[in-house]
């Protein structure tokens, strides 16, 4: 009797978070959007952190936390990946100096960390800002970044993509 009771609340409270899925189907694309930036962020960070930094608890939790948080973002669990991935990406910044950074053979996960990034602060600009210097400029910025990470110029975009992000972080509370 009570694993019945437990099934039904269980059948219950999963139809309830279907519901609230589907209602917020604009929500998922933007969660969609933010993890994928989060995880070309840590992947794009993991290979900046000095090998003499790897010994040291932030590494070590980090390694952990992004563990849990990439076995959520590809099984599609988005919204649910971003809490750890943010975590990692919190523990590893810590890490790395950006000015003595080691150069990384390929610019791509940075990219596309600023990419995904980018796209999920687009969507999260409030309409009201949206007539402002910083969202026009970020949008004309975005889009000449946006056009040579298509075209797989990915040290070329960075820039471009880096300064958009800036901007529109700026424009969300």
């Amino acid at each position: 009797m009570l694993v019945a009771l437990i099934l039904i609340v269980g059948l219950f409270a999963s139809c309830g978070t279907t519901g609230k899925a589907a209602a917020a189907g604009g929500d998922a694309a933007v969660d969609q959007n933010a993890a994928t930036g989060l995880y070309y962020t840590c992947k794009d960070l993991e290979g900046k952190v000095p090998e003499d930094k790897k010994n040291v608890e932030p590494w070590t939790k980090g390694v952990q936390i992004f563990a849990m948080g990439e076995q959520l973002y590809q099984k599609g669990m988005y919204t649910e990946s971003l809490p750890a991935l943010g975590q990692a990406k919190k523990f590893w910044s810590g890490l790395v100096d950006e000015k003595t950074a080691p150069v990384v053979a390929n610019d791509e996960y940075n990219a596309k960390g600023l990419y995904y990034t980018g796209l999920d602060l687009r969507e999260k600009v409030p309409e009201d800002k949206k007539s402002k210097e910083p969202w026009t400029k970020g949008v004309q910025i975005f889009a000449m970044g946006e056009q040579l990470y298509q075209r797989g110029m990915y040290s070329d975009s960075i820039p471009a993509l880096k300064q958009a992000v800036k901007f529109w972080s700026g424009l969300i509370e």
